[in-house]
């Protein structure tokens, strides 16, 4: 049965699926009802300012049209020049047409997935070889599109394509000019993140701003971050300027040590510093990346992979409809290590909460069960419930002031790190199990293996404070717990512990640990890391020394103090280090900005 025109996109494209949505606006894979092809259809609102008359029937900007002439529509002229391109890796732009209150750009459809998407699931998978043969066809397109006088003005991983057969093309040349020529007045503008700051302050530009954001997306593909994403221009631009680049022969195996520079120089925010062209960048960079005959036979078996884990994950959606996901055996060990620690905790505070006045008998165990309940579903909100009942039954005990410092700590931790993700409540929480035994130490440890510096480091404070007020609690050494204690004079065993230097040594070691495991963990280096965990491991160890020595070197360093499980615990990183370094995380402020982040890495403005 023949389709009704109605359904139809500009009266010939039959929509298929949803390919995507960004800030130049939605992506839809069609299909052309008259050349028999698919296509991919990029929707974008117009708001009538750059024209001069709405346009109610399909009218293209990229053939000779009276009514939209390059000098009446800004951006045309490059417009039409960028749909000329040929390349193999090129996404060629078919047509441009505007009808009614949206625009629509007509594109070649590309079978497989985006570098970001390449980036997000395959991401320990990415070798020097991968990086050869995506810079290699970048730098290419880039070439071709540069020689023809056509900026692309918004380089990013969610512009490169790779297909089946792992060839990789650049997609969305001159949109920017296109949208702006449409109406779409923020278009232009190009992505936080992969603009420098000619662009970012709408100065002229040339093929060094394309330049810049080719290294930054280089830089991303080697060191599993970018550095330059921020909420704003004001930000973006400190970024930039202010910006601590790892090396990045140090973040990848196998990257040679003269690509520091030729990244580093293509990325100066200064542009007259940066390579004179493309071909320069490339020129310096090439040879210092792997096999690009090696990087896409990889990139074939990734996106093939990768394309066949979402279609059998979508052919069995509506079979699942009612079924829980299956969750990763590593997050079923981090919720189930999450929901041990808040019932441990939960329940060695419940005692404190029972006799309180007017509290019912069942209040106390209904609280630790829901605390556990909600560790394991929501880690970071168990995380919160269970530190949140520690500071209600210091409350009880008699030491508000310590029970307002814990509250108040807790909601301060849980809002501006601890509600982003498992691993920022699974590393709190290793003061808990762990301190059972003397080791509460390997929260420290956790946060600097799993996080960011700067977040690790304050992950280690919190987790410090949770351990120091367990051991005032009950009335043990810091570092070491008990459960059960009753009858404790907190207020007094927390003054002896923060009268003890030991204490405030140990709270230096821990934040210090966390930020030299993290800074070792950012560069991915297996063996960097496993160093980075016997430098904090040391410090660990070292803290506990003040102890044995106040104590007159009384035989061995006592377990309670926490030298031998220190030891212990800085092992334990070594191992994990060795074995596995997981990629840094990123933080943000506001779900928004996560949003953000997860459509496109940066912000389009």
């Amino acid at each position: 049965m023949a389709q009704a025109p109605e359904e139809l996109i500009l009266g010939r494209y039959r929509p298929i699926e949803t390919a995507g949505e960004g800030g130049f606006g939605t992506v839809v894979a069609a299909w052309d009802t008259r050349i028999q092809r698919r296509v991919a259809v990029k929707i974008m609102p117009v708001d009538g300012r750059a024209l001069d008359a709405n346009v109610e029937s399909p009218s293209s900007l990229l053939a000779d049209d009276a009514a939209l002439d390059a000098a009446s529509v800004p951006g045309l002229t490059e417009a039409r020049t960028a749909a000329l391109l040929s390349d193999p890796h090129i996404a060629g732009v078919l047509d441009f047409e505007v009808q009614g209150d949206c625009a629509y750009l007509i594109m070649e459809y590309v079978d497989g997935l985006t570098l970001a998407q390449l980036m997000r699931d395959a991401s320990p998978e990415i070798t020097p070889d991968v990086v050869a043969a995506v810079f290699h066809d970048v730098a290419q397109a880039l070439e071709v599109a540069h020689a023809n006088q056509v900026l692309h003005l918004d380089i990013k991983p969610d512009n490169v394509l790779i297909n089946h057969q792992g060839q990789v093309k650049v997609t969305d040349f001159g949109l920017a000019e296109l949208s702006s020529a449409a109406g779409y007045a923020q278009a232009e503008g190009g992505t936080i993140g992969y603009m420098p700051i000619e662009q970012m302050r709408r100065e002229p530009l040339d093929e060094r701003c394309d330049e810049w954001a080719f290294a930054s997306l280089t830089y991303e593909m080697i060191a599993d971050e970018n550095p330059f994403v921020a909420k704003d221009l004001k930000r973006a631009e400190g970024a930039i300027r202010n910006a601590e680049l790892v090396l990045p022969s140090l973040c990848m195996p196998g990257i040679d040590s003269r690509a520091d520079d030729a990244i580093f120089r293509a990325l100066d925010p200064d542009r007259d510093e940066r390579f004179e062209t493309v071909a320069d960048f490339a020129d310096a960079l090439q040879p210092c990346l792997g096999s690009i005959t090696a990087g896409r036979k990889q990139l074939k078996t990734l996106v093939q992979r990768i394309c066949a884990d979402d279609e059998e994950e979508l052919e069995t959606e509506g079979a699942d409809r009612f079924r829980f996901a299956p969750v990763p055996p590593a997050e079923a060990v981090v919720r189930l290590w999450c929901a041990a620690s808040a019932g441990v905790l939960a329940s060695a505070c419940t005692p404190a909460i029972a006799v309180l006045p007017g509290s019912p008998e069942w209040l106390a165990p209904v609280l630790a069960a829901a605390a556990t309940i909600l560790a394991l579903f929501v880690p970071h909100a168990g995380a919160l419930a269970s530190t949140a009942l520690l500071g209600v039954a210091l409350f009880a005990n008699g030491s508000p002031f310590a029970g307002s410092v814990m509250l108040g700590a807790a909601a301060v931790w849980w809002y501006f790190s601890g509600r982003y993700g498992i691993v920022q409540a699974a590393s709190a929480f290793g003061v808990v199990l762990p301190g059972l035994a003397g080791a509460s130490c390997f929260a420290a440890l956790a946060s600097g293996y799993a996080l960011r510096a700067k977040y690790a480091a304050a992950n280690a404070a919190f987790a410090f404070l949770v351990a120091l007020m367990l051991a005032g609690l009950s009335a043990a050494p810091l570092g070491f717990w008990r459960m059960g204690a009753h009858g404790i004079d907190v207020n007094a065993a927390l003054l002896g512990l923060l009268g003890r230097p030991g204490t405030w040594i140990a709270l230096a070691a821990w934040v210090l640990a966390a930020l030299v495991f993290a800074g070792c963990c950012v560069r991915r280096s297996r063996v960097a890391s496993a160093a980075g965990a016997l430098a904090a491991g040391a410090l660990l160890v070292c803290a506990a020394v003040p102890d044995w020595v106040v104590g007159g070197f009384q035989g061995l360093p006592t377990f309670e103090v926490g030298f031998v499980p220190a030891v212990a615990a800085a092992v334990a990183a070594v191992v994990a280090a060795a074995l596995y370094v997981p990629a840094r995380q990123p933080l943000y402020e506001d779900e928004l900005a996560q949003d953000l982040y997860q459509l496109g890495d940066g912000a389009d403005v």
